[in-house]
């Protein structure tokens, strides 16, 4: 019983994190516009489904919103998006460079 409560508690303090993310990212003012290059540590929001770069891809919705954290070494861009780790994806997804011109940038106001 320890186990499997401290996993119920663990679980329930993910999905509390989770949707504390997903309510700050959706509430990001400033303005989106598209980009041709991405950095990392700046928010995204796909303006055109498209599928990840993963072997097995995740569509990843219009109007998804996350976050750059890395850029692998095929200047792919790794990018966790908060709301779609809620509905059991994986927490980072990969977008590939070919498909940055589905994607607009937040510039802070």
């Amino acid at each position: 019983r320890g186990i499997a409560h401290k996993r119920h508690i663990m679980s329930k303090q993910l999905e509390d994190h989770l949707q504390t993310q997903i309510e700050e990212y959706s509430q990001l003012t400033g303005s989106w516009s598209q980009t041709t290059r991405l950095q990392p540590g700046r928010y995204i929001e796909i303006s055109q489904e498209v599928l990840s770069g993963e072997r097995v891809p995740t569509l990843l919705p219009r109007g998804a919103r996350g976050a750059v954290i890395d850029i692998d070494d095929d200047q792919d861009y790794i990018v966790f998006f908060p709301g779609l780790v809620a509905n059991g994806c994986s927490e980072k997804l990969l977008l590939l460079k070919a498909d940055v011109h589905n994607v607009k940038m937040l510039r802070p106001s």
